[in-house]
């Protein structure tokens, strides 16, 4: 494995089948088997057109200008399409090739979210109660890696509490902030998945 994929989405709120995704964000991270750390590499952006008229009370505490941003995106009937194959593409998701995805809460969130709304559907069998056969569901080869379940062992073997966790590991591996747009913050997708980076290192560290 030499490079991961960083996966973080913002979305309106928590239901996958409710709340739409108003951005996407991938950060590339290469290998270095000398310093044996992920090194950013390259990133995606992918941003939803959205009126404002549904933000949770977090958004409007956290993400005013995020939403700000999305008011002014062009809006596209097949914005979903457009934007899965984009992902399809930066991925390099093909036959024969697997992709690493990466994420803090990636598979109880980023991946439903993402599987539900753009169609980015990891290819599994499932058993069909009538035939008695497993059926063909989803399309995509990708392998999936939790941070927040690395981070949750860090922390664990450290003695800390998450606060303390994040500080360490912003310290340690600081934001490469001259590949972060400089609108972005905390609670956009491209800037957390830098910070999520920050956290992988820590807990393989």
């Amino acid at each position: 494995m030499d490079k991961i994929y960083i996966l973080d989405i913002e979305t309106e709120g928590t239901n996958k089948l409710e709340d739409k995704i108003i951005e996407v964000s991938l950060l590339e991270a290469n290998y270095d088997k000398v310093e044996k750390i992920f090194r950013p590499n390259k990133s995606f952006d992918y941003y939803f057109f959205n009126d404002g008229s549904k933000m949770s009370d977090f958004a409007k505490e956290h993400q005013v200008e995020l939403f700000d941003k999305c008011r002014n995106i062009p809006l596209k009937e097949n914005a979903h399409e457009i934007c899965l194959n984009e992902i399809i593409k930066f991925c390099e998701i093909k036959e024969g090739n697997f992709p690493t995805l990466a994420g803090w809460n990636l598979g109880t969130f980023d991946i439903p979210f993402c599987e539900e709304q753009i169609g980015l559907e990891l290819l599994r069998f499932k058993l069909n109660p009538q035939t008695g056969k497993r059926d063909r569901v989803g399309h995509f080869h990708y392998r999936v890696i939790d941070i927040q379940t690395l981070a949750w062992a860090k922390m664990l073997d450290e003695g800390i509490e998450r606060d303390e966790f994040e500080k360490r590991a912003l310290k340690e591996f600081p934001l490469n902030m001259k590949m972060i747009p400089k609108e972005q913050k905390s609670h956009w997708g491209l800037f957390d998945c830098h910070k999520e980076l920050s956290y992988l290192n820590y807990s393989l560290k």
